[in-house]
């Protein structure tokens, strides 16, 4: 296989992994309505917020990333048009950081929204001694999620540049032959 036809290959393994992901979450989706029934104003956007939108990310980002594997392999792969016989390590790494970055975003999205949710939550509800500590949590968790979204994107768009630095490092000290 050629390192279009992995990162193509990829890109559709993640597309089914969102799909996956987003059947494992309908249970959260049935509880809307009961939520919705008893449920202010405010209250109805913030869970709108948290729960729609990132299944509505997470489906489009399925569907993208299947209808447009080829596309994101050209990308992955550094535009390259022609049927190569195999591909290089560095390739493999980049397809592989890229993926793995992608991954991380897929996860983290929605613990975002969710974490925002959360936070919103508690910082409304009349809060105890015991509930404020349970609000640290929920902060930490958010910082939690913006670290995972931050590496997602550096593994997703530095890919490249990881790749060159690793192999600097291990080149390091070597005297260049010729």
């Amino acid at each position: 296989m050629t390192g279009r036809s992995w990162a193509a290959l990829f890109c559709k393994v993640l597309a089914l992994y969102v799909a996956i992901t987003l059947l494992n979450n309908l249970s959260y989706y049935s509880v809307l309505p009961s939520m919705m029934g008893r449920a202010g104003a405010w209250e109805i956007a913030a869970v709108t917020v948290s729960f729609l939108v990132p299944a509505i990310l997470m489906a489009w980002l399925g569907y993208f990333l299947w209808t447009r594997a080829e596309y994101l392999s050209l990308r992955l792969t550094g535009g390259s048009t022609g049927e190569e016989k195999g591909m290089s390590p560095v390739d493999a790494q980049i397809i592989a950081f890229t993926t793995v970055g992608l991954f991380v975003l897929v996860m983290a999205i929605p613990e975002i929204f969710h974490n925002m949710y959360s936070l919103y939550a508690l910082r409304d509800a009349h809060m105890t001694t015991f509930e404020e500590w349970s609000n640290i949590g929920s902060l930490g968790n958010m910082i939690e999620s913006a670290l995972k979204l931050v590496i997602g994107l550096w593994l997703l768009f530095g890919s490249r540049s990881i790749v060159f630095f690793l192999r600097s490092l291990r080149r390091a000290g070597l005297k260049n032959e010729e």
